[in-house]
């Protein structure tokens, strides 16, 4: 009986390195994923706590001006424009992270998510600001700073995700580029 032999593998440092990246591009994919869905609810949380109040004060100043608005209608304004919000903020993160796990298994190549993840991370910071300054003043209400810390400490981790995915895709990138040249070289 025969044995089959299996060739070694390749445990160079730049097989190590190339293997790093493309596990790190699959699971910060991953976790992108899951920030997508904090997003959804993210904004939900905020028309819940927010949309009560809003109401009131659209109402009243409706009334005052003799505008004929229904409470079912600005109910159903409010549902329509968080959809929209949420599909804006949602589906280009969605893109992001599908994009780098398929990238991560080999499978795609495109540049139309780093520009997207660069937009993310540019949006992320401006949220990042947005938050701080909403912290500096002092808080009324314990709720609204728990939340607004707890949304800090997300919007920071999903920058810093972002940003370790794009050095994952440099890196993955910049050995498929060497060893496109190391074959060149050889044919």
């Amino acid at each position: 009986m025969t044995a089959i032999q299996v060739p070694a593998p390749d445990n160079s440092e730049g097989m190590t390195r190339f293997r790093k990246s493309r596990d790190t591009l699959i699971n910060v994919g991953r976790g992108n994923l899951l920030l997508c869905a904090w997003s959804a609810v993210k904004y939900l949380g905020r028309v819940i706590m927010v949309a009560p109040r809003e109401l009131e004060n659209i109402l009243e100043s409706a009334t005052s001006q003799e505008v004929v608005v229904t409470k079912g209608q600005l109910i159903l304004l409010m549902i329509i424009m968080l959809a929209i919000v949420v599909i804006v903020t949602s589906l280009p993160r969605a893109i992001v992270s599908l994009s780098a796990i398929a990238e991560g298994r080999g499978k795609r190549r495109g540049i139309l998510y780093l520009i997207l993840s660069a937009g993310l991370i540019f949006y992320g910071i401006m949220e990042i600001l947005t938050l701080i300054i909403q912290l500096l003043p002092p808080q009324k209400e314990d709720l609204v700073l728990d939340v607004t810390i707890a949304t800090l400490i997300i919007d920071v981790t999903s920058v810093v995700l972002l940003v370790e995915m794009l050095r994952a895709v440099f890196q993955v990138r910049k050995y498929h580029r060497s060893e496109n040249s190391r074959e060149a070289q050889k044919g």
